[in-house]
């Protein structure tokens, strides 16, 4: 499946790697890059950046919103298991998405990434 992501600096793309298939738990400075990026207004834009305990702090919202979309988007396509999704705790697995329907998918890009 394809996501559409958006950079979170402005520049120009200098270089796509064609060999990346996964950007989780891989090797992200090595071989698991997505592109390279010539940015344009660095200085500014750092400034918006998370840093320290408001990333971490970032990060922890985002795993709740993240349980919270799939657990409404399994009660709108799959009742009869909605309630069982997180029952583990809500622990996340890898590719989560992956085996979800089409519709799902196209929901996590326009919603939870508010593309749309």
């Amino acid at each position: 499946k394809r996501l559409r992501l958006q950079s979170p600096v402005s520049g120009t793309i200098l270089n796509f790697n064609a060999t990346c298939n996964s950007i989780s738990g891989g090797d992200p400075y090595e071989k698991d890059w997505l592109c390279e990026i010539q940015p344009s207004n660095w200085t500014e834009e750092i400034q918006t950046f998370y840093l320290g305990e408001k990333a971490t702090a970032f990060v922890r919202n985002e795993l709740v919103r993240f349980k919270d979309f799939i657990s409404r988007q399994m009660a709108s396509f799959s009742p009869e298991t909605s309630m069982v999704v997180l029952q583990d705790g809500g622990e996340i697995s890898d590719q989560a998405l992956s085996t979800l329907p089409q519709a799902v998918w196209e929901n996590f890009e326009n919603e939870f990434l508010n593309l749309s």
